[in-house]
């Protein structure tokens, strides 16, 4: 079907696709949003400053298509991009999609289906990644007035599942632009990883209604070249920026303070574990724990880990091992552990159940699982 296009008519639906750097993944992207079955839109390109090419492509996009607006900048992150495009949206729904990704056809009709003739202010959706499907874990349906309140419970962070029950992704969700420009407008710019988690909670806690659905029709791609998977010291320091931003936002809120402090630890031990598992050696590992203690982000997030019931016993000896200070002990736990975990993942496709549980103890696991 054809976009609606008339100068004199405002789309209903603006999608924003913040572009850096996405390479070949771009036309991929743009393809799947001109093939939607929802016409009623307009496409929202805003050029983050991309070296690779595609803001050229921006341009030729928007010569050969009505319904795409495109606008050019300095690298300024991903977040300040959809700020810019959401200034300028013409839509009363806004859309996001990274531009590095793709969607359904019918992504974007079976959203707006939900919204009650616009009476939600928000409609989320789940998101697929290789061959697995994660969706919000709330019951399907529309939340509003008291039954909000057993999405701020978990949205942020649900202990017993180790993630946020409410998906820490614009990208899941259409959202009414006014309530979207009310939360970013008082966020400060320079947010680089972790963008969403700042002001995304904020949306949630001032909608008054929202519909949560189990629909999966947004596909997340791995870009080899993309910033989430790049580690480096300004990436991490801008990580530590936005855990910092977000706990000074949600620590004003009762119901949110413990779950934002969990969440943040939680990703900060991660991010030091993936850190040892990323380096070649332990005078590598050391180099980069040093960063880290610097800032204070130990005593800040690791520390509050030991009173974390989540956490397992092994995680918890490697807490143990960067609270005291030895780097070598948390270093060689991340390599064994890891090592463990492949060993696991063979013997899973080879060994008759009836034996598995065996090895898992004589591995050391099974008091951890």
């Amino acid at each position: 079907m054809p976009f609606i296009v008339n100068e004199d008519h405002k789309p209903y639906l603006s999608v924003i696709v913040p572009v850096y750097n996405p390479g070949a993944f771009f036309d991929d992207c743009i393809s799947s949003l001109l093939k939607q079955t929802y016409t009623d839109m307009e496409i929202i390109l805003v050029d983050d400053g991309s070296t690779d090419g595609s803001s050229a492509k921006c341009d030729e996009y928007c010569k050969d298509h009505k319904n795409i607006r495109c606008i050019h900048g300095e690298n300024q992150g991903a977040c300040y991009a959809r700020k810019k495009g959401a200034k300028i949206a013409s839509g009363s729904y806004l859309g996001f999609i990274d531009s590095d990704d793709m969607v359904d056809a019918d992504y974007f009709e079976h959203l707006l289906s939900f919204s009650e003739n616009g009476d939600a202010d928000i409609v989320t959706s789940g998101f697929e990644i290789g061959k697995t499907k994660i969706i919000d874990r709330y019951p399907t349906g529309s939340y509003e007035g008291e039954s909000l309140k057993e999405i701020y419970k978990t949205m942020i962070f649900d202990p017993s599942r180790r993630s946020s029950a409410m998906l820490c992704s614009l990208c899941t969700k259409i959202i009414k632009k006014e309530l979207f420009l009310e939360v970013i407008e008082t966020i400060p710019d320079g947010l680089r990883t972790w963008e969403d988690l700042p002001y995304l909670y904020q949306i949630i806690r001032k909608a008054k209604k929202i519909c949560i659905t189990d629909y999966v029709g947004y596909h997340y791609r791995q870009n080899p070249d993309s910033t989430s998977h790049v580690f480096n010291e300004k990436r991490y320091k801008n990580t530590v920026y936005s855990l910092k931003l977000s706990k000074s936002i949600y620590g004003r809120y009762e119901i949110e303070k413990p779950q934002i402090e969990q969440l943040t630890s939680f990703i900060m031990f991660n991010e030091i574990r993936d850190t040892a598992l990323s380096c070649n050696d332990e005078k590598m590992f050391a180099d980069s724990i040093s960063v880290m203690k610097e800032d204070g982000s130990i005593s800040e997030f690791i520390v509050p880990c030991l009173d974390y019931a989540f956490f397992d016993k092994q995680e918890l000896r490697m807490v143990h091992s960067l609270v005291q200070g030895d780097d070598r002990g948390f270093y060689r736990s991340c390599k064994n552990a890891m090592r463990k975990e492949k060993l696991h993942s063979f013997l899973s496709g080879m060994i008759p159940k009836s034996i598995k549980s065996f090895i898992k103890r004589m591995m050391g696991r099974s008091s951890d699982e």
